[in-house]
């Protein structure tokens, strides 16, 4: 266990010294925040209407929560760099250590996401503040459960991520495959709320991996409520069971694969 405390303290120190590059990164995060908040506005028209029982601010407050989560997480890791690494061999370096692959990347992971969220947070609720102002009806007294739910979904997203990164051992290109990930979580759990898809949809999407991930934590955010806590923690308890064993089994396989091959 210290190993892995180790890993991410070393990336944790290691990105502190390149702050300006999450800075500079976060331009993309305020540029989408910024279209749909105009969007929504405009939809709204007055600010008064509900659209599928959300209120303007609301449904800002659900794309804010959505965007830090898919957004303000993504790190090296989780851009591919499981993939880079296997491609181009260097995950048989890693291999040699004695230490296990896939939690020595969920210790980088950590480390970086750490910093990242130092800034993306604040940054978060600056830019609500400003553009929908405070939410309504917020319960400071709910935080504990709401980070607990919003860390659940990022590590879930995590495992995710590595599992489509590992299946280069057998794919060459991966990144159509994380391009097709990270659309279906933007489209069915970030940008539009379940409750506004058909109910056969939204009911699809209230069980999968979405609402483990931006759903569930952008719902406890801007409506919570005992009973959906802990409805939305036992999905995320089942998906980060799923995730992990996954992860795990296509990475013993691809291991396999590559000592087959003579890698």
């Amino acid at each position: 266990m210290k190993k892995y405390f180790r890993v991410a303290k070393m990336m944790l120190i290691n990105n502190l010294q390149y702050i300006w590059d999450i800075v500079l990164g976060s331009i993309h995060f305020l540029v989408i925040i910024f279209i749909f908040v105009n969007l929504w506005q405009y939809l709204y028209g007055s600010g008064k209407a509900m659209i599928s029982g959300y209120d303007i601010s609301q449904m800002v407050w659900y794309l804010i929560v959505g965007e830090l989560i898919v957004i303000g997480t993504r790190t090296t890791v989780t851009k591919g760099g499981i993939s880079d690494e296997v491609k181009s061999g260097n995950i048989s370096y890693i291999l040699s250590k004695p230490i296990n692959y896939i939690w020595y990347q969920f210790s980088n992971f950590i480390g970086e996401v750490i910093v990242k969220l130092m800034f993306y947070i604040p940054l978060s609720l600056a830019v609500g503040l400003i553009m929908i102002g405070e939410l309504r009806n917020f319960n400071f007294a709910y935080i504990p459960f709401m980070i607990i739910v919003i860390a659940l979904g990022i590590i879930v997203d995590f495992f995710l991520r590595v599992t489509v990164g590992l299946l280069a051992f057998w794919i060459e290109d991966t990144s159509p495959l994380f391009w097709m990930y990270g659309k279906f979580i933007l489209m069915f759990g970030v940008f539009f709320p379940a409750e506004l898809f058909p109910k056969a949809v939204a009911d699809i999407v209230k069980v999968s991996p979405v609402a483990a991930i931006v759903y569930g934590p952008g719902k406890i955010v801007i409506d919570f409520s005992f009973e959906t806590f802990l409805s939305i923690v036992s999905i995320q308890i089942i998906y980060l069971l799923l995730s992990i064993a996954l992860a795990f089994w296509v990475y013993q396989k691809g291991v396999k694969k590559l000592n087959v091959n003579g890698g």
